[in-house]
């Protein structure tokens, strides 16, 4: 479920990115919907959660139960960050606001598009409870912080130099923090994910093992 979860984040996200860059009230009506439909899957996803608890006689695993508490804690930092997202994108085109600069617009899509990669990555894990790439996610979490950390010196100095408004650096600044926020806790499901296989993966007895 959460694998598909993300996936279905992956692609509102491209929705609200595409509806601000050209400025398509529809575009950003479907992402806020799709939007609604994610906050959703994820308040079931925890509510199931919260049934396993009940019904759980897990009060001695510890190990055990903070896993699911920190999955109910990531589900809502992706959800709530991909509504601000596609909530801002919607709000100000509907205000009609000026449009983003061209070296904003070719940022966040370097932003966008790094960000995707990460959420295919871990929601293909997720999907087919397969080892996942370790080496990719990695990777692809150190390139998009290293994007972040230059896309901001770049908006300073814009910032600076009066040609960013105080409407788009919020704007700016909002897409590319909550991004690498849902970058970060959907790299946190699969840890847990991958955590789940080795915890809870069957123990052979050396002595019955097949040589």
């Amino acid at each position: 479920h959460m694998g598909t979860l993300l996936r279905e984040v992956r692609r509102v996200l491209n929705q609200g990115f595409e509806g601000l860059v050209e400025q398509n009230r529809q575009t950003l009506k479907i992402a806020r919907e799709g939007q609604r439909r994610v906050q959703l899957w994820s308040n079931i996803i925890a509510a199931n959660i919260f049934k396993v608890f009940r019904l759980s006689r897990w009060q001695e695993d510890v190990e055990r139960t903070q896993r699911y508490a920190a999955t109910i804690s990531s589900l809502q930092e992706i959800s709530e960050s991909l509504r601000d997202i596609v909530v801002r994108a919607h709000l100000h085109v509907a205000n009609n606001h000026s449009g983003l600069l061209a070296e904003q617009v070719a940022e966040l899509d370097q932003i966008r598009s790094a960000l995707v990669e990460i959420l295919d990555h871990t929601s293909l894990a997720l999907r087919s409870k397969e080892a996942p790439d370790h080496q990719a996610i990695a990777h692809g979490n150190r390139a998009l912080r290293e994007l972040v950390n230059e896309f901001d010196q770049n908006q300073i100095m814009r910032i600076q130099a009066n040609r960013s408004k105080t409407r788009l650096s919020i704007l700016f600044y909002s897409f590319m923090w909550d991004s690498l926020k849902i970058a970060e806790q959907a790299t946190r499901l699969f840890e847990i994910f991958d955590e789940s296989l080795r915890i809870d993966a069957p123990r052979t007895d050396p002595e019955t093992a097949p040589q």
